[in-house]
């Protein structure tokens, strides 16, 4: 028993995986400078009340072009990795009907055809998320691996992509004195019930921010 676990250990760590090919030698050159004042001050914070949200289209500018330029600076294509938002309090546009879904590209917020209104018990497990005043969630177009072979330790690296995609949110909120909290994100089922367009996308980790 002890050596297969070893030898299944020995294969999956020289398995070539999503996370090798990626210029991650690149990566300290376009990290955000924090200080260690933001790391001590990040909390996570889930009590949300979208009548005290003060989220800016500035703010939310600030989160995006960050990622843009992290994704970037991974070697990640947009058509393999995009931002999404949801938008609980009309910040992209405050003449819409909130909540809102925006995929964020070429530098702008593209609302996404749903099938059905973003409901209270639609999405989350987390039902206090949907009284953020957005939600960022990161979504991997899965036909970009198509010539790779989607296997497990793709995906797991597409969750520790995701996961520091989401703790570099956590920190740039701790810096801007925003209040937020990196979560699992959407419910893939329900993803899928409700955005027009998702069957080959897996939406992994999420943010939500006051």
């Amino acid at each position: 028993m002890l050596g297969r676990m070893i030898d299944e250990t020995s294969n999956i760590i020289g398995a070539d995986g999503y996370l090798p090919g990626l210029r991650l030698n690149e990566l300290p050159d376009v990290l955000f400078p924090f200080r260690e004042e933001d790391i001590a001050a990040r909390e996570s914070f889930r009590y949300f009340d979208r009548n005290k949200a003060h989220l800016t289209l500035a703010d939310l500018q600030q989160f995006a072009s960050y990622f843009d330029k992290l994704r970037t600076g991974m070697d990640i294509s947009e058509e393999a990795l995009s931002l999404h938002v949801i938008d609980n309090v009309g910040v992209v546009n405050p003449a819409s009907e909130a909540p809102v879904a925006y995929r964020y590209g070429g530098g702008n917020f593209q609302a996404r055809a749903l099938n059905e209104p973003i409901g209270r018990e639609s999405l989350y497990i987390q039902e206090e998320m949907h009284d953020a005043g957005a939600v960022l969630f990161f979504v991997w177009k899965l036909n970009f691996f198509k010539e790779q072979e989607m296997r497990d330790r793709y995906y797991r690296d597409l969750m520790i992509l995701s996961g520091f995609f989401g703790h570099q949110c956590s920190l740039l909120a701790s810096n801007r004195g925003i209040k937020g909290t990196v979560f699992a994100g959407l419910s893939p089922i329900e993803f899928y019930s409700v955005f027009q367009g998702s069957e080959d996308e897996i939406p992994i980790f999420a943010f939500a921010i006051e």
